[in-house]
């Protein structure tokens, strides 16, 4: 029990801790969290093997339209989950629903009476802004537990995180109203509103480097000049 190794895959160990530690915020009936590793570290296959350890009945993924096919294919090539329990439109009662950002915005009104166990949001910079009209759709649909991706959860500014995090528990707005973003309009405070993120959001986020969890090579440098032809 717990053991994802049931995958058509051999999971690395630190892909096995950050499928248990999304099990661990699901069953204490935690809102959700934020699986950040950086790119290349196989945050999808952590998210299927989550799905399957979790025996949802209903799950929701959204990402870039340019991702939609990738997430089926992914799920088709590591999983026994046939092809009609996946749905790219809201058109089936599917095991799997996977729709982009910009259909979601366009479907909200029946997303709304929809009742999902499991929201996943794939490359979630896409709601780094609470004031887009994707961002105000997502916060809309009702679900149970609510998964954030992305390799860069700050691309411009704190502001950027804490964003996203608003979509898995409303009510950290406050906190960052009260706490953060106080600091944040004196540049020499800045880094105190880092230090403070951190340590209160700790708990429901998850970021590992590659350094930190692969033995890579040294990087080799070489110039190739090439002549061109005629």
């Amino acid at each position: 029990d717990g053991d994802p190794s049931y995958l058509k895959m051999c999971m690395k160990k630190y892909q096995e801790y950050g499928v248990q530690w999304l099990y661990n915020l699901y069953k204490n009936n935690i809102d959700g969290g934020l699986l950040a590793d950086e790119m290349g570290l196989g945050k999808t296959i952590q998210v299927i093997a989550f799905i399957l350890l979790s025996k949802s009945k209903n799950n929701l993924i959204i990402a870039p339209t340019s991702l939609v096919h990738n997430w089926k294919n992914e799920i088709l090539k590591f999983t026994d989950i046939a092809e009609n329990d996946i749905s790219l439109s809201i058109e089936n009662n599917s095991f799997i629903t996977i729709l982009s950002y910009e259909y979601v915005r366009s479907k909200i009104e029946i997303l709304q009476e929809q009742d999902f166990d499991i929201l996943i949001m794939d490359e979630s910079q896409k709601i780094k802004n609470h004031k887009t009209q994707i961002f105000n759709a997502i916060i809309q649909i009702k679900r149970d537990f609510t998964i954030i991706m992305t390799g860069t959860p700050i691309e411009n500014s704190l502001n950027d995180l804490w964003n996203m995090l608003f979509t898995i528990n409303p009510s950290l707005h406050e906190l960052y109203i009260s706490k953060i973003q106080p600091l944040l309009l004196d540049n020499e405070n800045y880094s105190k509103a880092i230090e403070l993120t951190i340590n209160m959001l700790y708990p429901i986020m998850l970021q590992r480097k590659k350094n930190e969890v692969l033995n890579l090579p040294n990087r080799d440098t070489a110039t190739l000049f090439i002549e061109f032809t005629n």
